[in-house]
């Protein structure tokens, strides 16, 4: 039985870190209901191996590897229900226009970060999007110094490939509409 210390350290250590794992489980599963109920199964394992939690680490990355593996594991289950989308919807036109298209552009690339190879998926979110330290990523997931680096140059390379052929495409398509 955990004591009344423990589970006010608990808490504050989530609420200082909930943002954060929420919108990596987001990115990782691009559904923000799906995201909320594997954030809540993630909080459970994470309550259940608190007393395991090595003091001397970075409690905001360990919740982030169980929030990973979490999200890895629905995306491997058979019954994970069909993707609804990209979730983004913009609420009024008149909004400011760079805002619109930061967010548009930031979500572009949480989608097609979605696509790439689990480990470089892994990888490009916790460090490029979560801001987490390379060297940090690589102890959490147990990968050998460099690996990270590896699989966030494959990732980066994969993602610019992939932006650059969907901006040709969006050309085409005003070209078209303009004719």
């Amino acid at each position: 039985m955990k004591s009344s210390l423990q589970k006010r350290e608990f808490s504050l250590l989530v609420r200082e870190c909930l943002p954060k794992v929420y919108g990596l489980a987001f990115r990782m599963v691009n559904d923000a209901d799906v995201a909320r109920d594997l954030l809540q199964d993630s909080m459970i394992k994470a309550w259940k191996n608190y007393t395991n939690f090595d003091r001397n680490r970075s409690f905001a990355v360990w919740l982030s590897v169980i929030v990973l593996n979490t999200c890895k594991d629905y995306l491997k289950s058979p019954y994970r229900k069909l993707e609804k989308g990209d979730a983004t919807e913009m609420a009024t036109r008149e909004n400011q226009q760079e805002k619109m298209e930061r967010h548009e552009q930031h979500m572009l690339i949480v989608s097609l970060a979605a696509h790439l190879p689990l480990k470089q998926k892994e990888v490009f979110i916790l460090h490029d999007l979560q801001g987490y330290p390379l060297a940090e990523v690589e102890k959490e997931m147990g990968l050998k110094k460099g690996v990270a680096r590896s699989h966030l140059y494959y990732a980066r390379k994969k993602l610019k490939e992939q932006l650059i052929h969907h901006e040709k495409q969006e050309r085409a398509r005003a070209g078209k509409m303009h004719r």
